[in-house]
């Protein structure tokens, strides 16, 4: 296997890249991070420039569809786990 077949299937989150949209991978990585933080704040330019496309309400149904709220911050956006009501 040369190293672009590699890079096209796997990822750290093992998820195959040529089924997910850079979206899912994304969300995929944040949701783990907050699963062991309870919040995780995104910095990096190159994930941040697929969120700044976005407008708050479809931040928020984002964060909601992968169990997460999202506040945008001046130096990034915050994630945290959902608190849900019983």
């Amino acid at each position: 296997m040369n190293m672009t077949d590699y890079h096209s299937k796997i990822t750290r989150s093992g998820v195959t890249s040529e089924t997910s949209s850079p979206m899912d991978l994304i969300a995929e990585r944040v949701r783990s991070k907050v699963g062991w933080a309870n919040t995780y704040t995104m910095h990096h330019p190159a994930e941040l420039k697929w969120f700044s496309r976005l407008s708050d309400s479809e931040l928020h149904l984002f964060a909601e569809k992968h169990g997460m709220n999202a506040v945008r911050h001046a130096g990034g956006i915050e994630f945290t786990h959902r608190a849900e009501v019983l």
